[in-house]
């Protein structure tokens, strides 16, 4: 386990909530609209994961100190897809009273989108349940695409036993968290329903949950618990926050896409080096917007683009190039002799 120091940076914007039937007066329209980053990698599921969390919760005119626990379990098959079980758990006392506050919620995770398939909120007030809200879906809700872009809402209908409900997510944010062992790149979460936003997450890259608040009511009156990472059992480490291949999906197991890319393998989403299911072996700097590719071998350095691939321009003798795909070729076809030359190793 490994403990960590957290230290956050103020918070860029602040809320401002609307009355019933308006999202939020702060609008997804009124942030700047920024880089695109894989959930995946900010949402470790896999079982067994736990974060230990520290802070404060207000109630009413109270105000005592909690500890938090996040945990990922295997959660079963719900809706026809495997689920993981995320539950946070919440407890804290003050002057003689506690306080247990339980939210769970089954997600499952595909190569496109994050879905929702349950979610059950608890409050105990000294060892007595005080609310229960449950929330069974008839169909599961897509409530993240897999790839999210910063100051974007994210709309989504949960079909429930209590009906249809209107939700979305914001990603409102990319903050730098330093800790004791180094930055962590990490996502600012908003989850809103009509009239509140019931949590809000940082997420770190590869760590998970660095931060958390909750916002729910008890006998009518407002409930707050927020808090921030302590320990976790998370094996990670701090990395650079600019990421190479921050825009790509992580496939698993070092395998990574880019839709105008295509799939490689790459050992972390700050790796300069590639394994292409293409051309293989290459050593790639800068970012979609310009990419200088070395091609060891035949090929030297050669430039392409998002909007340019798959051409290329050869810095060696100013050709240009038109790459086909063909796994495990490093045929290209050249322009300027008009013939096929092979740049691979």
């Amino acid at each position: 386990m490994k403990n960590l120091h957290v230290s956050l940076s103020a918070l860029r914007q602040s809320l401002l909530i609307g009355g019933a039937g308006m999202l939020v007066a702060l609008s997804a329209s009124a942030l700047e609209i920024g880089p695109t980053v894989d959930i995946g990698e900010f949402l470790p599921l896999e079982p067994g994961t736990s974060w230990n969390m520290t802070g404060t919760a207000t109630y009413s005119f109270l105000s005592f100190n909690v500890d938090i626990v996040v945990t990922t379990e295997a959660g079963g098959n719900m809706h026809g897809k495997s689920t993981s079980l995320i539950k946070l758990e919440a407890n804290g006392s003050s002057f003689g009273q506690t306080a247990r506050v339980i939210q769970e919620i089954q997600v499952s995770l595909d190569i496109n989108n994050l879905y929702l398939h349950s979610r059950v909120g608890r409050v105990y007030f000294n060892g007595e349940l005080d609310d229960e809200d449950i929330e069974v879906y008839l169909a599961p809700a897509r409530i993240l695409p897999r790839l999210i872009t910063v100051g974007r809402r994210y709309p989504f209908t949960t079909e429930s036993n209590r009906g249809n409900v209107e939700d979305s997510i914001v990603l409102e944010s990319i903050e730098s968290i330093s800790t004791a062992l180094g930055t962590v790149e990490t996502i600012k979460l908003m989850a809103f329903t009509q009239d509140d936003v019931p949590v809000t997450l940082w997420l770190g890259r590869d760590v998970g949950y660095m931060k958390a608040r909750v916002s729910t009511e008890a006998n009518d009156l407002p409930l707050t618990v927020q808090a921030t990472l302590t320990d976790t059992n998370c094996p990670w480490n701090p990395t650079e926050i600019e990421a190479l291949w921050a825009e790509t999906v992580n496939n698993g197991g070092g395998w990574r896409y880019a839709e105008w890319l295509g799939h490689f393998w790459a050992a972390n989403a700050h790796s300069p080096w590639i394994n292409h299911l293409g051309f293989r072996w290459a050593y790639c700097l800068g970012n979609a917007e310009s990419l200088w590719v070395y091609l060891p071998g035949n090929g030297g350095w050669v430039w392409t683009s998002e909007g340019f691939y798959p051409a290329f321009y050869n810095s060696v003798n100013g050709h240009y190039l038109n790459y086909v795909l063909f796994p495990g070729s490093a045929w290209f076809w050249d322009w300027s002799t008009f013939g096929w030359v092979n740049l691979g190793i």
